[in-house]
């Protein structure tokens, strides 16, 4: 039998973005090229995987990456950087055994068929590793996972202060990535899901460094959910018919997200609370579909609107396998801004798609969560088969506004609104881009109305892609 001859796939410039990087702790004082607001003077905050293998195995999935913050703090024409990863559990084993000590996303650390055997026995613990959204509990600063517990960090030098924990009852092996701060009630609002013989989704209130159960229903089946939908009187629960057996959990040696089945049949379900009593109010079914992020969720005299970024299945997961998106034969769906309108009278629901123009990881402005808005922000792609290599600006109506500079990879756009906004789109945008033609990182910043270029603050190497940011006030850190 002759030898076959394969090609390996071409590495794609953007793959620089997900390459390893060394631990750094010293400051270091990065020149500003143009001009920004005399008032951005506060610290952007970026997280995102930037660990990718431990010496003896390779991880599998961009949501696997242990986590990394970097950090750039505004001081007139100068800005001051400094990075560090995030001191999880997960993390903290890896560096110090160059072993997986912990089931990742899409990562299980047995290998051999008696590691396999001995997992089935005493699964390894589900990982703490917080690559992902940055968050506040109070005045405690924050990074997320899908993990339970959140791990709170110095926002001035990055390093760890500890696991955040609550003297509670509260069980749930997954939590959502994406907690929601309401300034207004001075709360943050998240949900558990309990996998067991009677799991369960409960909806969580966290506030005063307490926590304390909201609603809870039991389900039969739990649903993979990143992200969920919050306004001033209601919790929605978007629950995409992506499945998992809760019996088969923990005896599976398969990775978490791969012991979840997309089953359309069951369509999507919205679970709809009453944010203050925690009642159950509606259940209703639709057509099924797939989103990670939620954008904005909002009421109008008679009707309940969520937004999302949704797409036909969850082929999105998929396509942030390690092996795929380094490569050009990778081919990320495309996200679309879909509106879900249900009617508060008889919770009748319906949809449409709000804006054709695909989009992830989108944001707002922070002051118009949980209320009608007009801007979007996000990243975007030129054609399918590339990796996000645009920012754009949408409008609700359907306009769209592009940035965009060849062979560069922007990251999650932060909205900064000026110090007394003359409208929503008053203020900046900042986005760490990645330069895949002369492998290095920027952060960029635009004008939030016109979203023309105001200035760039680059470094002298690349940082890997990141998944999320913040910006915080100088009263705020």
């Amino acid at each position: 039998m002759g030898t076959e001859n394969r090609i390996a796939p071409r590495e794609s410039s953007h793959a620089i973005g997900f390459r390893s990087v060394t631990p750094e702790q010293l400051e270091r004082t990065l020149t500003v090229e143009g001009t920004i607001p005399s008032w951005l003077t506060g610290t952007y905050v970026v997280n995102g995987p930037a660990k990718f293998e431990t010496r003896e195995r390779s991880l599998s999935h961009w949501f696997d990456g242990f986590g990394m913050l970097h950090r750039f703090r505004f001081d007139g024409d100068r800005v001051h950087y400094r990075r560090r990863f995030v001191e999880s559990g997960a993390y903290t084993h890896a560096r110090d055994t160059e072993t997986l000590g912990y089931r990742e996303f899409a990562t299980d650390p047995s290998e051999s068929c008696f590691d396999r055997a001995v997992s089935l026995l005493a699964p390894p613990s589900v990982t703490d590793n917080a690559n992902g959204p940055l968050a506040r509990y109070g005045d405690r600063y924050v990074v997320t996972s899908e993990s339970p517990g959140a791990i709170e960090f110095d926002p001035e030098t990055l390093s760890t202060v500890g696991q955040i924990t609550f003297e509670d009852d509260l069980v749930g092996q997954v939590s959502c990535a994406h907690p929601q701060y309401d300034p207004i009630a001075d709360e943050t609002i998240t949900f558990l899901t309990r996998i067991a013989r009677q799991s369960s989704y409960t909806v969580v209130r966290i506030a005063d460094g307490k926590r304390e159960p909201i609603a809870s229903i039991a389900v039969d089946r739990p649903c993979y959910m990143h992200s969920f939908a919050l306004t001033p009187t209601y919790v929605v629960l978007v629950e995409f018919p992506y499945a998992m057996n809760p019996f088969t959990f923990r005896l599976s040696d398969r990775p978490f997200i791969e012991q979840f089945d997309w089953r359309p049949e069951r369509g999507t379900r919205l679970l709809v609370f009453d944010r203050s009593s925690g009642r159950l109010l509606a259940k209703p079914r639709m057509d099924a579909f797939f989103a990670l992020h939620h954008v904005n969720a909002f009421e109008r005299p008679g009707e309940l609107l969520l937004d999302l970024l949704t797409y036909p299945t969850p082929k999105i997961v998929e396509a942030f396998s390690l092996d795929s998106i380094r490569n050009d034969r990778m081919s990320i769906p495309s996200g679309r801004l879909r509106r879900v309108r249900l009617t508060i009278d008889d919770w009748l629901v319906s949809s449409r798609t709000l804006v054709a123009s695909p989009l992830e990881w989108p944001q707002i402005v922070g002051h118009r969560r949980t209320h009608p808005y007009q801007f979007v922000y996000g990243v975007g792609k030129s054609d399918p088969s590339s990796f996000y290599d645009r920012l754009l600006k949408l409008e609700t109506t359907g306009r769209t506004t592009c940035w965009h500079e060849p062979a560069t990879y922007p990251g999650e756009p932060t909205v900064v609104p000026a110090p007394t906004p003359a409208s929503e789109d008053d203020g900046v945008v900042l986005s760490l881009v990645l330069d895949g033609t002369d492998e290095r990182s920027f952060v960029l910043v635009l004008d939030g109305e016109t979203f023309t270029e105001l200035a760039r603050v680059p470094l002298d190497h690349p940082i890997p892609y990141p998944r999320h940011g913040q910006y915080y006030s100088t009263d705020e850190c």
